[in-house]
């Protein structure tokens, strides 16, 4: 190979792997979030950076619809911001000064995984609390040919110990919750299993087997952020000869 050309080859797989695997290099608390047993209330969560925007959509005494809301920058895991209730004149007879809003209480929203969370509140002399998880609205496929690779630490394995980058591509089957990819070409890994999806995010686990090198072993992932073009997340792996690997694995189509 061509001593220059190989340098493109490899500065641009570089680049795509970084693109890739930084799609999802933290976890974006961003969707619709809710409790499976209080039907017709959640939470619209934003994120912008580390500043968190959530509207709470619930019912009034009355069981009118109404909406309340908190932000701030997260500490850790967690935003505790007053919670507040706005009001104001309806769409086509807008009026700026009768915009107008009150602090109503305090509300805490803690992140204890990638897809779970807890919702404490006081307000209007009630408080409460209760577990939220992400709201899955609309099933995500996502099968097609992705080009990315992975960014892994190596434990467990002697001299192969360390970190390391691998470009590669994956060709993802994905029908129903069964999902088999395909490392590279015909020499490569083949990893199946079962996802879950949850809102805009995956987790699963499985088994794999590579043709060339005679690994096989076990594998999961949890924290996959998807978007229209790419997939990314946590990778925990381990082969018959006892390595593990951890790390982050990732591509865009």
């Amino acid at each position: 190979m061509n001593r220059r050309y190989g340098r493109a080859v490899k500065a641009g797989a570089a680049l795509m792997l970084l693109a890739a695997v930084s799609v999802a290099s933290a976890t974006t608390h961003q969707d619709w979030w809710y409790n499976p047993s209080l039907s017709g209330m959640g939470l619209n969560v934003g994120q912008q950076g580390q500043n968190i925007f959530v509207s709470w959509y619930l019912y009034d005494p009355t069981e009118d619809p109404s909406f309340l809301i908190f932000y701030g920058d997260l500490q850790g895991n967690t935003l505790t911001a007053p919670l507040r209730r706005f009001y104001g004149p309806e769409p086509d007879v807008y009026d700026e000064t009768l915009w107008r809003g009150e602090i109503v209480g305090v509300a805490t929203i803690t992140f204890s995984g990638p897809s779970t969370a807890t919702l404490d509140y006081e307000y209007d002399g009630k408080q409460g609390s209760y577990p939220i998880v992400r709201y899955t609205f609309y099933p995500i496929n996502l099968s097609g040919v992705y080009f990315g690779g992975s960014i892994l630490t190596i434990t467990n394995c002697g001299e192969q110990n360390g970190d390391v980058a691998y470009p590669n591509v994956y060709t993802i089957t994905h029908v129903g919750n069964s999902l088999v990819v395909q490392e590279g070409g015909s020499d490569g890994c083949v990893y199946q299993g079962e996802v879950q999806q949850q809102g805009t995010h995956f987790s699963g686990s499985g088994t794999f087997s590579c043709a060339g090198s005679g690994e096989s072993g076990t594998w999961s992932l949890v924290d996959v952020v998807t978007t229209d073009s790419s997939f990314a997340g946590q990778l925990s792996a381990q082969n018959n000869f006892g390595c593990l690997v951890n790390g982050r694995v990732g591509g865009i189509r």
